[in-house]
């Protein structure tokens, strides 16, 4: 039991600093896009895109 608990103490801090930014690392970027609104953004842009494209195929139709 005492060599499980030397083990858990050499390898748990070494775990703990490979988790850790990882974890701050994607929280970090969950809040920057929500703060930058990113996911309205790249809607409004597909939105965008679907409508030029309807004005093209208009335009072609009339050529």
């Amino acid at each position: 039991m005492e060599a499980f608990r030397d083990i858990a103490w050499s390898v748990g801090p070494f775990i703990v600093m490979l988790i850790v930014p990882v974890i701050v690392i994607f929280v970090l970027r969950w809040l920057g896009a929500w703060m930058l609104r990113i996911s309205d953004v790249i809607n409004l842009q597909k939105e965008i895109l679907e409508e030029l494209k309807k004005l093209n195929s208009k335009e072609k139709q009339s050529d």
